[in-house]
């Protein structure tokens, strides 16, 4: 019931699995994508989720491609962004995250940013656009103009 067996005397044994959204892969359809089966706790039976939990596709051999942005075996994961509802940009737009199947789905931040999600700036003191020393883009005064380095 996964795909369809090339068989009889001139067949070739070879097995075509049924394509999304079926879910199996591999040379019997043995093989599930990732991310079509969810856990969501010891007490409850499993449910039906989506192949690469619907952020990426799953090829011949079971494995997912993630869509940028999403990182994971099965694709469940999200990169951080700035906006704590969704959405948002991946690393605050201040830096790429390591996604993919096999990403560990942290921002390495542009120069000037930091934290997590890249979404700290480090302020570099007063400029002919910001006299006050303050970052352009956090908001927040300058704690290193002239006395440090911003890590």
């Amino acid at each position: 019931g996964r795909g369809t067996c090339d068989q009889g005397r001139l067949g070739t044994g070879m097995c075509t699995c049924d394509l999304n959204p079926s879910p199996y892969r591999g040379a019997a359809c043995e093989q599930e994508c990732p991310g079509t089966t969810v856990f969501l706790s010891p007490f409850l039976p499993p449910s039906a989720g989506e192949i690469c939990s619907g952020h990426g596709t799953c090829d011949a051999e079971a494995q997912c491609t993630c869509a940028a942005g999403y990182y994971g075996y099965d694709c469940a994961n999200a990169c951080p962004t700035n906006s704590p509802f969704g959405g948002g940009s991946i690393c605050s737009g201040n830096g790429q995250c390591d996604d993919g199947r096999n990403g560990t789905g942290l921002c390495t931040c542009d120069a000037d940013y930091f934290g997590y999600d890249c979404s700290g700036y480090c302020p570099q003191g007063p400029t002919p656009t910001d006299p006050f020393g303050f970052g352009a883009i956090s908001g927040t005064q300058s704690t290193c103009t002239s006395h440090g380095t911003c890590d």
